[in-house]
This record gives C-alpha cells, structure tokens and sequence, in this order.
C-alpha cells in the first residue's frame, strides 16, 4: 500500500508539474544594443511596439542588455533611437510563450541626406528662350569679364574691331 501512495504521489506531484509549465502564457525578448563597432551602447532605450500599436520601453543596462519579459505571443516591432546614430527599426519579431527571442540591435552611423525642395520657376525658361534664340541665329550673352570674338565681324585671329562711329564688333554680346 505503501509503494502505490508513494507512486500515487509522485504522478500527482509529476502532472503539477506539467500543469505549471503549461500555464506559461508569455514569453521573452533580450538583446544587447552595440555599435558599429562592436561596442556597447549602456542606457538605451529600446521600444517593443505590437500590431495594434501598444509600446512598452526598456533600458539597456551597463553592459548594453536590454530585456522584455512577460511579452505575449505574437508579432512585434523593435526599434531604437540612440543619439548620434541612426534610428534601428525590426519588423517581425517572434515571441513565444516560454520561450526567449534573441534580438541584438547593431547601430549604425547616421546618413546625412540633404532635400532641396523647389517652389518657384527662376531662370530656367528664361535660359530655354536664350537657347532658342541662339538656335535661330541669335546670340547669347557672355558672362562679364569673358570676351569671345564674333564670327561674323572679328578677322581671323578673332580681334574685335571698331568702326567710323566708335562701335566694337567681334564681340559676342556686343
């Protein structure tokens, strides 16, 4: 009788067992926050976001570990915003219940990009006319302090002359 108390006890504290591990509903997330160079990066703040949108923030430690427990099953997006480097962002990661999800976050060096927005025409048609003109036999004018000799009325060396009446030709622009 004895034996099968004992037996009995041990299937009942063995199913108890079984019970609680299968009564872990959540899981976890850890990763460490680096640079680019392999560095750690102590104090970051690191956001857990899931489908609906609901964040939660942990801070890295001294050691640049951060740790989300107690993360329902599910799809997430990690992300880290560090000043001085560019924004990290992880779409898609996995947490399931009683497991641990490794998510190591590696910084990069921010890219520095610069946006030219137009929001008025200048010159530019006023140069497409010039274009045309000159096309049709008109002339464009020459930049102050460039002297570039006509071909129409310049001699062969390309020397402007002066006429009767004190005119300069061989001159574009003149």
């Amino acid at each position: 009788m004895q034996t099968i108390l004992r037996t009995l006890c041990t299937l009942i504290v063995f199913l108890c067992a079984l019970a609680t591990e299968a009564q872990v509903t959540t899981g976890t997330i850890q990763g460490t926050v680096t640079d680019p160079t392999g560095a750690v990066i102590p104090s970051a703040i690191v956001t857990l976001s899931n489908q609906a949108g609901v964040a939660q923030s942990a801070t890295g430690n001294g050691n640049g570990a951060y740790v989300f427990s107690g993360v329902e099953p599910g799809h997430y997006h990690l992300s880290a915003i560090v000043d001085g480097f560019a924004p990290f962002d992880l779409e898609d990661v996995v947490v399931v219940a009683g497991k641990t999800t490794s998510a190591n976050i590696a910084l990069k060096m921010p890219v520095e990009t610069q946006q030219v927005e137009v929001t008025e025409q200048g010159e530019g048609q006023d140069l497409e006319d010039r274009i045309e003109r000159h096309q049709d036999g008109g002339r464009l004018p020459v930049p102050a302090g460039e002297v570039v000799p006509d071909k129409d009325h310049g001699d062969a060396a390309g020397q402007a002359h002066e006429d009767e009446a004190g005119a300069v030709s061989g001159l574009v622009g003149q």
